[in-house]
């Protein structure tokens, strides 16, 4: 399916012959599968499209001229071990991202303090771990610019935007609980953003974007 006419995206390392952008709720990154580049594993890349659509790390090849890339690399990255007293969440995230060179934008209490061991863990899971020890309810998702979202779904910077769809809609039909739906390309569209549409609206629970000479199409699942 080819709706309407996008620019090409752009890389470093040339334009691509194949973009496929997913982001959703299993994990905090975007993952991006790009091909037609000669793009080194663990090489930084970033793909503008209309503005920038992904910044992060290959990963790994798939094929010759393959490449699966992950959003916010720093945060998968060890932090040390250390014990904080009379501490704050903010105070336990600070250090963590301190460590690993990782920028983040929280939107978390303030109210709590306590004792606190961080083990030898990725930043990503450390985070994830000291929300639970301070018994917080959160999202972690990333923003654009590399920098990870921790808060709630509704304090998100991305719940603030909206988007409307009309005669770019190819499908639109029930899955569970949810809707999915098939449209033109949106290269803005991010997870939590409001997407409206010819059969009502929603937000955005995950998104895959395709963009290739043969098809150019967005799959979204809203909730």
């Amino acid at each position: 399916m080819n709706l309407v006419h996008i620019p090409k995206p752009r890389t470093s390392y040339g334009v691509p012959t194949r973009v496929e952008l997913w982001e959703g709720p299993h994990a905090p990154w975007r993952t991006l599968l790009l091909g037609g580049v000669e793009a080194p594993v663990g090489g930084r890349v970033e793909v503008e499209l209309q503005g920038p659509l992904f910044q992060g790390e290959v990963r790994g090849r798939t094929a010759p001229l393959e490449r699966v890339c992950w959003g916010l690399p720093e945060w998968r990255r060890p932090v040390p071990p250390m014990a904080f007293s009379d501490a704050t969440a903010q105070d336990v995230i600070g250090y963590i991202a301190a460590q690993v060179g990782g920028r983040f934008q929280e939107r978390l209490p303030r109210d709590r303090r306590r004792h606190y061991v961080l083990p030898r863990v990725a930043a990503h899971e450390g985070v994830r771990m000291v929300l639970q020890a301070w018994g917080y309810e959160a999202t972690l998702h990333e923003l654009d610019g590399g920098v990870l979202y921790i808060g709630s779904e509704g304090e998100s910077p991305h719940r603030a935007v909206a988007h409307t769809l009309r005669e770019e809609v190819a499908e639109v039909r029930p899955l569970g609980g949810a809707v999915y739906l098939k449209a033109a390309p949106l290269p803005s569209l991010r997870r939590l953003n409001r997407l409206r549409h010819p059969g009502g609206e929603g937000v955005v629970a995950e998104h895959r974007l395709v963009l290739s000479p043969e098809e150019a199409f967005h799959e979204v699942i809203l909730v």
